[in-house]
């Protein structure tokens, strides 16, 4: 008997020594240091550029700019294809997009001339930074419109 109360009793320790999970307000996350952001309708996305790699593929230059969302739940790629990356405006199919969650394609650009466009406002040997928006197709199989579009990371 005596077994039984003290393990009741460490198992009541014990339990109570968990965070409750309660419902309260919504924690925002801080922005990242090197933040992509868009919008889809009223619904915000918002993550942190994890790499900006540009490979030469058939004589052209190919960058390609991903990153995680801050609940590490979606992810972001964003490709631009040209004969030399300079600042200016590069549209579909030269540009093009992709944001999926747990692996599943939620959004990705419509390949039609000029639906998608990401424009680079800066980019270096360490840095790049721009915008995009444009035509998306939804996993429902609708189309409709991603805007205010930003990303900035390292190269």
């Amino acid at each position: 008997m005596r077994l039984f109360i003290a393990l009741l009793a460490g198992t009541l320790l014990l339990t109570g020594c968990f965070k409750e999970k309660s419902a309260g307000p919504d924690v925002i996350p801080p922005t990242p240091q090197y933040p992509w952001r868009f919008e889809v309708g009223t619904q915000s996305y918002i993550g942190a550029v994890e790499s900006i790699q540009v490979d030469s593929v058939a004589g052209a230059a190919v960058m390609t700019i991903s990153g995680v969302d801050t609940v590490g739940k979606g992810r972001i790629s964003l490709s631009i294809t040209g004969t030399d990356l300079v600042p200016g405006t590069y549209k579909s199919p030269s540009a093009s997009f992709v944001y999926t969650e747990d692996l599943n394609t939620i959004y990705q650009s419509v390949n039609g001339a000029d639906s998608f466009a990401i424009t680079i406002n800066s980019i270096s040997s360490s840095q790049v930074t721009g915008s995009f928006t444009g035509s998306i197709r939804s996993l429902s199989g609708g189309t409709t419109k991603l805007s205010n579009g930003s990303f900035s990371g390292l190269r």
